[in-house]
């Protein structure tokens, strides 16, 4: 792209976010989960047994999406509904032992300044599109 005209600043954030987005979207699928289902995780880690709409609010995605990415995360046993004690009305989101064992996996498997990423090809990829901008 160095010399050639671009388009406007929002097309070049646009070009660059797809291009994070399809990165990410590799890196975590390597890890079993999806992008959406990553960011869940995230938020998971930083606190447990949030309700689905603070979850909803963190992760950035319209509710109506969600539903189906708590399912599959459920499936695979690495989440739990749970009723909320003090809220009979509303459940919490809870790691399970599985959820909880990914932690590691999760946080580290997609930094950029992890040794198994440092000289990958990916991380290479996401340097490249940060110049892009």
């Amino acid at each position: 792209m160095a010399g050639q005209p671009t388009g406007t600043l929002w097309l070049d954030l646009d070009i660059t976010l797809r291009a994070l987005d399809q990165v990410y979207g590799q890196m975590s699928e390597s890890l079993g989960v999806n992008v959406i289902a990553w960011y869940i995780l995230r938020v998971l880690y930083a606190q447990d047994g949030q309700r689905p709409a603070d979850l909803v609010q963190a992760v950035g995605r319209p509710a109506t999406s969600f539903t189906p990415v708590l399912d599959k995360l459920e499936a695979k046993g690495l989440i739990e509904r749970r009723p909320n004690t003090s809220d009979r009305r509303s459940i919490g989101i809870h790691l399970t032992r599985e959820g909880e064992g990914l932690r590691e996996t999760v946080q580290v498997g997609l930094r950029l300044d992890s040794p198994q990423n440092a000289n990958s090809t990916k991380t290479a990829s996401i340097h490249k599109v940060g110049f892009t901008v």
